[in-house]
């Protein structure tokens, strides 16, 4: 196995393994009930609460004049 291989072989093996640690961190969050503590659950709040609160926004601007 020449230099190259052996580096790529070594960088599919990284990107692997912080795959599993992701995986692992979400999953035990999860059981825990600290999802919203965990990487995935901080993206998901930072992306979502804006757009779910606009719509709760003109959810009741829509009640109210009617």
């Amino acid at each position: 196995m020449n230099i190259f291989e052996e580096q790529k072989k070594l960088e599919d093996e990284m990107i692997l393994t912080g795959i599993h640690k992701f995986q692992k961190q979400t999953r035990d969050a999860k059981q825990k009930g600290h999802e919203s503590t965990s990487y995935h659950g901080i993206l998901l709040m930072k992306k979502l609460v804006v757009p779910l609160s606009r719509s709760i926004d003109i959810f009741i601007r829509k009640d109210v004049d009617k």
